[in-house]
């Protein structure tokens, strides 16, 4: 399966790399190319670019979401 990840973070390399060790092709996406391509390379991912191509080119696609900050 190809799988997109939007970001770059502890939690992408964990669950991108698992995948990737799982025979899934992996896909890194992320604001900074160059984080991006750390990441992928790290965790032996197929590719890596921005969110928007990644996005484009995954069959599927994980993005972690951030809870809102409590307004005050």
């Amino acid at each position: 399966m190809r799988i997109g990840i939007l970001g770059t973070g502890n939690m992408a390399a964990a669950l991108g790399g698992a995948w990737a060790g799982a025979a899934h092709q992996v896909l890194i996406g992320g604001r900074d190319p160059a984080k991006a391509a750390a990441v992928a390379q790290r965790i032996g991912a197929a590719g890596h670019g921005t969110s928007r191509m990644r996005r484009a080119s995954a069959t599927s696609c994980w993005s972690r979401c951030r809870p809102a900050r409590p307004s005050r």
